[in-house]
């Protein structure tokens, strides 16, 4: 036959011409003077096919919509690097922004920002809400990856932009990525509250089309930053306001049948039972969370929730399956290259590594986290894992004043944060503050914790947390 067919995971046939077939098929297009025509068609069948899927991937029926795109993905490319090469950069961002979810979820985000990159210098030729549009989706991209050097450089015409836009979920993804880049906590509350102030007065009659994406999805932009700035505020200790918005956000992706929405919102409630010291609700709450995240095919919020499930499930004893579960998340976070996520996950392998009694395979992946050279700002609450890890190492290697301190630095973040160790873990911290209370007279031992409650979180990652990376991990397998 000269057709191939195959079936589709989601039982649909999918019909492909062999390649010598195709190839002459093309040829005789050129020769017909029809090539242009053909790219052009192909290009409006593929911007109008991933439209259509869009708002389906964020449904109930998100993996089958998913499976139809996948074998597509090649189409996508070749449509995109067409309008690229044929300087039609307006096309191009129509396509981006039709695909961009697709593109997030299965994991596609360096390729996805080359072709952003290629078309900001040209972004000056679209109206305003395109050009709105396109940096909207290079910060989206660009921001979690930290690797364009030239990110700030486009936040005032990002915001000048979302100030004279009249629509309101263009004005809510532009805050989003404002509060974002924000210098400090009180720069970005400003810009959540705008986000989710524009989202609440934009559910009504629809202000754009499906052109536009998920910007147009107007349960997700109400869920997603509601969401992420209640995790902003839990990480500064506000719990009762970030339950308040937590219950809003997770109302709101119920209604839209957003599944990965659903999950990322009871896991950061599983967040919130965690460092309320309430291991089982933690447990019941991030469970679910994993389940309903795995029904949506959203691998890189799975592997947000699933560390998260990991760490109770260790400080249950279950060392194995939290390994598993780290494991499998780094796998992914490896694949996008999001360093804040990796150096998470490095720091709750040390902590695993350490529980297992392994430490140096714990100072190994300590030392991998550091490397990173993540802001510990951004590091939420696996900052006080990280320097409690780094207490316990101290300990191991009797380097009591040092621990005292760490240990010290650890209790300021907590206290700042306002979390309650969990019962084993504050176990173990009660039992190495006693070794070295043992090992150090009253003085001294006060002196370093004082100094240690005292130091700003630069001064503790540049200094304490320079650890060695021994040669050989314990566990050499799973080690960085």
């Amino acid at each position: 036959s000269l057709v191939r067919a195959e079936t589709l995971a989601t039982g649909e046939q999918r019909f492909s011409l062999l390649e010598t077939i195709r190839e002459f098929a093309l040829e005789q297009v050129r020769l017909h003077g029809e090539a242009e025509a053909l790219r052009q068609w192909h290009y409006t069948h593929y911007l109008a096919r991933f439209r259509h899927a869009d708002h389906h991937l964020r449904g109930p029926e998100a993996q089958e919509w998913f499976a139809r795109l996948r074998p597509e993905y090649d189409n996508l490319r070749a449509a995109m690097r067409w309008t690229l090469d044929q300087a039609r950069y307006e096309d191009t961002v129509w396509l981006i922004l039709a695909a961009n979810w697709y593109c997030h979820i299965q994991g596609h985000w360096h390729e996805q920002l080359g072709w952003i990159q290629e078309v900001l210098p040209h972004r000056h030729r679209f109206i305003p809400r395109l050009r709105l549009g396109i940096l909207i989706r290079f910060y989206s991209v660009a921001g979690p990856l930290d690797t364009d050097k030239n990110a700030q450089c486009y936040l005032g015409e990002l915001s000048d932009l979302a100030e004279e836009c009249p629509v309101k979920l263009l004005r809510v993804a532009a805050w989003v990525w404002i509060a974002r880049a924000a210098a400090d906590f009180a720069q970005a509350t400003v810009a959540w509250q705008k986000a989710i102030a524009f989202a609440r007065v934009a559910q009504g009659p629809p202000e754009i089309g499906h052109e536009f994406g998920v910007i147009s999805d107007q349960g997700f932009m109400l869920s997603a930053p509601t969401g992420t700035y209640a995790t902003r505020l839990i990480e500064h200790g506000d719990f009762a306001q970030a339950d308040a918005l937590l219950r809003e956000a997770l109302s709101a992706s119920e209604a839209r049948g957003y599944l990965s929405g659903t999950g990322a919102t009871l896991g950061t409630l599983g967040r919130l039972a965690l460092l309320q010291g309430d291991l089982p609700q933690a447990h019941a709450l991030l469970q679910k969370a994993v389940l309903t995240i795995k029904s949506s095919y959203h691998l890189s919020v799975l592997a947000k929730i699933q560390p998260l499930l990991a760490l109770v499930v260790l400080y249950q004893n279950d060392t194995i399956e939290a390994r598993r579960l780290l494991v499998e998340s780094l796998a992914v976070w490896r694949i996008i290259g999001e360093k804040q996520y990796l150096a998470q996950l490095s720091i709750y392998l040390a902590e695993t590594a350490l529980w297992e009694g392994h430490l140096a395979e714990g100072e190994a992946w300590l030392a991998q986290a550091l490397a990173y050279q993540v802001d510990p700002r951004r590091l939420g609450m696996a900052l006080i894992n990280c320097l409690l890890v780094a207490a316990r190492l101290a300990v191991a290697r009797q380097q009591f004043q040092k621990a005292a301190t760490l240990f010290g630095a650890a209790e300021q973040v907590r206290a700042d944060a306002q979390r309650t160790l969990v019962a084993p873990v504050r176990a173990q911290v009660d039992a190495g503050l006693a070794t070295v209370q043992a090992a150090l007279d009253p003085v001294t031992f006060a002196a370093a914790f004082a100094a240690g409650r005292q130091l700003s979180l630069v001064a503790a990652f540049t200094t304490l947390l320079a650890v060695p990376a021994p040669a050989t991990p314990d566990n050499p397998a799973s080690a960085p």
